[in-house]
């Protein structure tokens, strides 16, 4: 789901994507051929869109109307069979074209994706543009870049947008030149675990290994991956959160137990900083926020959301 500055949420279901306001009443439905698993604000008022059958909109977010001509990354897009290949996007299988978000460049008017082409061995990286051309807006493909054992998950822009990182199938980070879609380098981090991270402005990377797997701070140092350190005592079941304080917070299965805590810990030497027991959890978490106020805010695979705020906030 996503939100606009309006507050008002925009949703894809199968064949159709849907913009509500913030009561909850629908503004408009766009038809779409698949299930649009994600969708990104590309610019003001533009929204992107792509399906699990490999098709991409720009939607103005107003007017319902598209601000550039439909593309269809593979000819087997099929209108009439909405759920064709839905079931391999859990897998990042041959069928599912576009299985996981975009990682948008707002400024450089590009968009990353982990796409699978029809009949290909395993799924790539696409970089599309969608600069305005002749005085319209046109969708088009930028690169692409073949990873060994093809790509997994969704791939994540650096700050500065000069460097794409992505999951391998065989357990590697591989950061592309995001101009070109060259290989800077390629991590072994033993498995990809959920085939997402977090990454910092200043270059710190925390990957988001399989349940249970130790807390991991990687730098990147231009032209390689260095490990800054590892913490083999927590095991974790969240993506992580890095913070501008040098801090990360993540959640950990507490030792011994099925219950959870919330973890702060220091980037520079991995040290812990706070403990926050989640009463009553269980499972894995589906990630961490914080807001600029400092409020932190988690919630598990079974529903449950937890909401931490200072005293004097409360007070």
């Amino acid at each position: 789901m996503l939100v606009d500055q309006y507050d008002q949420p925009y949703l894809g279901e199968e064949t159709t994507f849907l913009a509500f306001n913030a009561g909850g009443a629908i503004r408009w439905r766009a038809g779409v051929i698949g299930v649009p698993l994600s969708a990104k604000f590309a610019a003001p008022n533009v929204v992107l869109v792509t399906t699990t059958q490999g098709q991409i909109l720009l939607i103005d977010t107003q007017r319902n109307e598209l601000v550039a001509p439909e593309v269809k990354l593979r000819d087997d897009a099929d209108p009439d069979q909405p759920l064709l290949g839905f079931g391999d996007c859990v897998r990042n299988g041959p069928q599912c074209a576009i299985p996981a978000p975009a990682a948008v460049d707002t400024g450089r008017e590009r968009f990353y994706l982990n796409f699978f082409p029809s009949g290909a061995p395993t799924s790539q990286i696409r970089a599309m543009k969608y600069n305005t051309v002749g005085g319209k807006r046109e969708v088009r493909t930028a690169w692409t870049a073949d990873v060994p054992s093809g790509v997994i998950g969704t791939p994540t822009l650096s700050a500065d947008g000069a460097t794409l990182y992505a999951f391998s199938r065989d357990g590697k980070i591989v950061a592309l030149n995001a101009e070109d879609g060259s290989t800077k380098w390629t991590q072994d981090i033993g498995g990809h675990g959920f085939a997402t991270m977090t990454v910092s402005p200043d270059g710190l990377i925390i990957p988001t290994g399989s349940l249970g797997a130790p807390l991991t701070l990687l730098r990147d140092a231009g032209d390689r991956a260095e490990k800054v350190w590892q913490r083999t005592d927590l095991a974790t079941v969240s993506l992580s959160a890095l913070t501008q304080q040098k801090t990360a917070w993540t959640v950990v299965r507490d030792a011994g137990k099925d219950t959870l805590s919330l973890v702060e810990v220091s980037t520079d030497d991995g040290s812990t900083k706070r403990t926050l027991p989640l009463p009553n959890s269980s499972g894995f978490a589906t990630g961490v926020s914080i807001s600029y106020g400092g409020q932190i805010a988690t919630a598990t695979n079974l529903g449950e959301v937890y909401f931490f705020d200072s005293k004097a906030h409360l007070e």
